[in-house]
């Protein structure tokens, strides 16, 4: 520990990792002890994502894994208010005996959700999710996702671990980035790459795009090549489905 705080002279950011390093559990063990060892390069690389993202390591919404930097929603949440303060965001679970009920009119998220008992959220009675943006001028956005789509998503990351204790916010954070990366994407490429990389996410495991995901990338295509990459998403089974759909869309864009 004191080869660890004597690396860390000068990161403004020593005492939240120490405070981090220092953790023990009941057994009286250091849990991550892992940190004692790392090299100053592993700092380094911190002190600039940090600095890059503007973000506070604050060791509770964003902390260190063995690969880097990992965040919360809370953090998402937070940049996305930043960017847009006027932002309304809506992010919960659903649990087995409550009533969730979703559509959209004219542009316009309509949705319902009853709790049945706000103090019994076990993982084993968990159904889904959903994530409701709006942003006054610029539009409403929902992204829903099933268990077993939030599962899918779990099994790309090579920590699965993490998910033991920290299951709601895990999959609220899911949730979440889905949502952003399918309408900004491009202001939130950033942190999740560096957030991939901490939680060690392997995307080779990916699989199919469910049928919500197609049709949101679609309706994003804002250009005949922006589809074509769509389409090139697809599995082979897909696209025989939805050939007729894509070769519509394109042809809207060729008279554009």
């Amino acid at each position: 520990m004191e080869n660890l705080k004597k690396l860390l002279n000068g990161f403004e950011f020593k005492d939240v990792v120490i405070q981090i390093a220092s953790i023990k559990n009941k057994k009286g063990e250091y849990v991550n002890r892992w940190l004692w060892n790392k090299p100053l390069e592993y700092f380094k690389k911190i002190d600039a994502d940090l600095k890059k993202l503007d973000i506070k390591l604050d060791g509770k919404h964003a902390t260190l894994t063995q690969r880097g930097l990992t965040f919360d929603y809370i953090i998402y949440k937070n940049r996305l208010l930043k960017n847009y303060p006027k932002a309304i965001i809506d992010l919960d679970l659903v649990f087995k005996g409550d009533t969730f009920t979703i559509k959209k009119e004219n542009g316009c998220v309509i949705y319902d959700h009853s709790i049945s008992n706000p103090f019994d959220k076990k993982l084993d009675k968990l159904i889904g999710g959903y994530c409701i943006v709006r942003i006054p001028n610029r539009g409403e956005f929902q992204t829903t996702m099933g268990f077993d789509e939030l599962e899918k998503h779990k099994k790309l990351s090579n920590m699965q671990y993490l998910y033991n204790d920290w299951w709601q916010e895990l999959y609220k954070k899911t949730l979440l980035r889905k949502n952003l990366k399918f309408h900004f994407e491009d202001e939130f490429e950033d942190i999740q790459k560096i957030d991939d990389e901490g939680m060690d996410n392997d995307f080779s495991k990916s699989k199919a795009l469910s049928e919500e995901e197609i049709k949101q990338l679609a309706d994003k295509a804002k250009t005949y090549d922006q589809l074509t990459e769509v389409w090139k998403q697809l599995t082979n089974e897909q696209q025989q489905i939805h050939r007729d759909f894509f070769n519509n869309k394109h042809k809207e864009f060729k008279k554009q």
